[in-house]
């Protein structure tokens, strides 16, 4: 259980680098389709995943063992920062 522990912690401080995350950012900007709920691509599911498969590709470069699933969770980590951040102003 604990080395399981000190991979996700190895990991998240690849992700957390200011200059892979900024590069992440302006990736997954870039793809519209993910974020944006008014682009004609967000509800349709094989280019969505075929987004996430691409976005997952920048990924591998810095943290080779990831997978789709720790990408989401990501994902869903920034929005949700942002979601709270925009809520504050």
């Amino acid at each position: 259980m604990e080395i399981a522990s000190v991979r996700s912690e190895k990991k998240m401080n690849k992700f957390k680098d200011p200059e892979f995350m900024s590069s992440f950012i302006d990736k997954y900007r870039e793809m519209r389709n993910l974020w944006e709920v008014k682009h004609n691509l967000y509800y349709n599911k094989q280019v969505k995943k075929a987004m996430l498969e691409k976005l997952l590709g920048f990924v591998k470069t810095r943290i080779p063992e990831a997978d789709m699933k720790f990408l989401k969770t990501k994902i869903g980590i920034l929005r949700n920062m942002y979601r709270k951040e925009h809520n504050k102003i």
